[in-house]
């Protein structure tokens, strides 16, 4: 057999026979689409619980300004702790 004859062009592939059983679950569509809204279901109740996208940005924003803020504090707790160090210990 020549590789020209061994090309099946899309249109003529012969139809697929229908399985019975298989892993698909049978034929109870039904109480499969039931089980996958009951999912969709459960998830939306959840939703409005979870943290958006801009929730997560004003959140990173809070922390950044804290952080600065922090480093601000520790900075003047430094700066009088050494004035008074330097008051008390005296450089020679």
């Amino acid at each position: 057999m020549s590789e020209q004859e061994k090309v099946v062009r899309l249109s003529q592939r012969p139809a697929k026979r229908k399985r019975r059983g298989g892993g698909s679950g049978g034929d109870d569509i039904e109480g499969r689409l039931r089980d996958v809204e009951a999912s969709i279901v459960a998830i939306e109740t959840q939703l409005p619980h979870l943290a958006t996208k801009e929730d997560l940005q004003k959140l990173k924003v809070w922390w950044l300004c804290g952080i600065l803020a922090g480093m601000v504090a520790a900075a003047g707790i430094a700066a009088s702790i050494a004035s008074v160090a330097v008051r008390i210990f005296p450089p020679s």
